[in-house]
C-alpha cells in the first residue's frame, strides 16, 4: 500500500484532525478518478482492437501482402494460390 508522510504520522499518533482527514480523502478522491481514466482508456483501446482483429478474420480479404517480383498486392488466397503454384512447379521440374 502506498502511504504518504501524512498517513504514517496518523498512524503512530493513532489520531487525526479533521483536516487531515479531509486531505486524506480528497487525496484517494483523486487517486481513484486517475484510475478510472486509465481503465476506462485501456477498454476503450481493447475494444478497438477486438474490433478491427474481428474484421480481418472475418474478412481475409482485407489482408494485403505484396510478394517479391509482384507488381501488386494480393489478397491471402492470391498469395496462397501463387505459393502452391511455385511449389508445384517446383516438384514437377524435380
Amino acid at each position: 500500500m502506498f502511504e504518504t508522510e501524512l498517513t504514517k504520522l496518523v498512524r503512530k499518533s493513532q489520531s487525526a484532525s479533521e483536516a487531515d482527514l479531509m486531505y486524506i480523502a480528497k487525496d484517494n478522491e483523486i487517486a481513484h478518478e486517475v484510475l478510472n481514466q486509465i481503465c476506462k482508456a485501456l477498454i476503450d483501446r481493447v475494444t478497438k482492437l477486438e474490433e478491427f482483429v474481428t474484421t480481418q478474420i472475418t474478412s481475409p480479404s482485407n489482408i494485403r501482402y505484396r510478394p517479391e517480383g509482384q507488381d501488386d498486392y494480393l489478397t491471402l488466397k492470391e498469395n496462397l494460390d501463387l505459393i502452391y503454384q511455385s511449389l508445384n512447379n517446383r516438384m514437377e521440374n524435380t
